[in-house]
């Protein structure tokens, strides 16, 4: 294990290693800052540039990227009220207010700091889970992987849609969309239309860019005003004290911090959850446990330090259902799983056995990546954060134009491009009917994997599935944990329907 940490470690410090960690991040943040971008776009954007290079320097750009855009986001949180990506939201309470007070560079540095060390404590566990999560991993079978894919996608839809149906219906669609092509156990050709355009299936690449890229793109151009931004920019000069103050924040405030970071990580294991909840959870732990919450909302710098060091933890927290059984926790890793795929890897047994210094290479980018994004943040956040008045008339030609040409590299065929449009079209009406487009994606990624789990399954149990799943205790607790993600949030509502009714039975009753 020591050995490939430190190989990982030598992959990054190369001059090309270090060249895409510093491309990445400054990629990551330019997205980061501008408000309806965010680091899925970023890995979508990227992605058709890493056919040519090895996987260890494909990662390190898109990690890189992925991190350092929710490093960013918060700098228009703080200086111009709006968050660069949803998983800033919450810091907009309190950072934006201290922006407003003068204490710009100190909300900077707060969240800057907090966001490197809160990576830094996700990044801890994952390292601490290697070993234990290594050996657990190889006892895995495809009845095992097969359910595990089930629960993932069913606790996925549970948490990321309005309701569970919205979710659920997401997952459905993905899976739909995964099918399209020749089946790839038995062979035959499904949902083609009879053209030979669709026996490879959907690109990856092209879903991903039309779902996120493309559809971003039209959905700021159909939004009135120039660039989505709101309030007025702070003025943010350079005050040292307020600097050190910030930088230091997490400290003074270190058990919030070191809980907040720990629940941020947890919640980023969870599939589906991510950084935007982590935040939003970590702010309300925050108030919920102060003494004093009437200052919470006033530009107090316990509210920078919750959701920042918790959507940054969350992230690391997210790569480890991701790297060990193939589930994306976030929307972020479903598109890094993809890339997976596209360079012939597949998480889980594989990657631990013959691509363990690959995953160090991406716990080193990911702390590397913060670092630089914090640092950077911290020197030049408030002259940065100027891009966000680049007028949409400019920025969506170029997304645009950026998404096609990307969707057009993967395979070099014209029909991506138009497929990339369709997908765009298709994500707005999924944002229109308020059902996750994450969920779609993340289904779409898993579906040949259940696929071929199933099929696996099958030969186990010599033509019966049954058969297959034959003294296989850890399928069956898969199944069970998929049934109660089912049905207990309608056994609650029930719950609460009875108790309702018992209550105002009883206040009708005469004394």
């Amino acid at each position: 294990m020591l050995e490939a940490a430190l190989k990982g470690l030598a992959v990054l410090l190369q001059p090309s290693g270090l060249l895409c960690l510093l491309g990445g991040t400054l990629f990551g943040m330019f997205n980061g800052i501008i408000p309806g971008l965010s680091g899925v776009t970023s890995i979508a954007l990227l992605t058709p540039l890493t056919f040519a290079m090895d996987a260890d320097q494909a990662f390190i750009l898109l990690l890189s990227a992925f991190v350092a855009s929710t490093v960013a986001g918060s700098i228009t949180a703080i200086l111009v009220g709006v968050p660069g990506t949803s998983k800033n939201a919450a810091t907009v309470f309190d950072g934006y207010a201290m922006g407003q007070s003068g204490k710009a560079v100190e909300a900077l540095a707060t969240s800057s700091s907090a966001s490197f060390f809160g990576a830094m404590v996700g990044g801890a566990v994952l390292m601490g889970s290697l070993p234990i999560l290594r050996r657990f991993i190889l006892s895995f079978g495809p009845p095992e992987f097969l359910f595990l894919i089930v629960w993932g996608l069913v606790t996925i839809g549970a948490v990321s849609g309005r309701s569970l149906l919205s979710g659920l219906i997401g997952a459905a669609i993905g899976l739909l969309l995964s099918f399209v092509g020749v089946n790839p156990v038995l062979g035959g050709a499904r949902y083609t239309g009879g053209t030979l355009y669709l026996w490879d299936g959907f690109s990856l690449g092209t879903v991903f860019l039309g779902l996120f890229a493309v559809a971003t793109a039209l959905d700021v151009a159909r939004k009135k005003g120039s660039s989505g931004t709101s309030g007025m920019l702070v003025k943010a000069g350079k005050d040292t004290q307020q600097l050190f103050s910030g930088i230091l924040a997490p400290f003074r405030h270190f058990w919030l911090f070191i809980r907040c970071s720990i629940i941020g990580t947890i919640v980023g294991i969870m599939p589906g959850a991510g950084g935007t909840v982590a935040s939003f959870i970590c702010y309300g732990h925050a108030v919920q446990t102060s003494r004093d919450k009437s200052r919470y909302g006033q530009g107090d710098i316990r509210g920078v330090v919750a959701p920042e060091c918790a959507n940054n933890a969350s992230q690391m927290g997210a790569l480890i259902p991701t790297l060990t059984f193939g589930i994306p926790g976030s929307e972020g890793t479903a598109l890094l799983l993809g890339a997976f795929l596209i360079h012939g890897i597949n998480p889980g047994p594989e990657l631990y056995a013959g691509h363990l210094s690959l995953i160090w290479v991406i716990i080193w980018t990911t702390i590397f990546g913060n670092l630089l994004a914090s640092a950077i943040t911290i020197v030049a956040g408030p002259s940065i954060a100027l891009m966000t008045k680049i007028s949409k008339t400019y920025m969506v030609p170029i997304i645009l134009c950026v998404s096609l040409y990307g969707a057009y590299t993967f395979r070099q065929n014209v029909m991506d491009v138009l497929l990339a449009v369709v997908f765009g079209l298709f994500g707005l009406c999924l944002s229109r009917f308020s059902v996750p487009k994450a969920t779609v994606v993340i289904a779409f990624v898993l579906g040949r994997l259940a696929e071929q789990a199933f099929y696996r399954t099958v030969q186990i149990g010599r033509g019966s599935f049954a058969a297959g799943m034959t003294g296989r205790p850890i399928a069956w607790v898969f199944i069970i944990l998929t049934v109660l993600t089912v049905l207990l949030p309608y056994a609650a509502g029930l719950i609460g329907k009875t108790k309702k009714g018992g209550n105002a039975g009883a206040e009708g009753i005469p004394a």
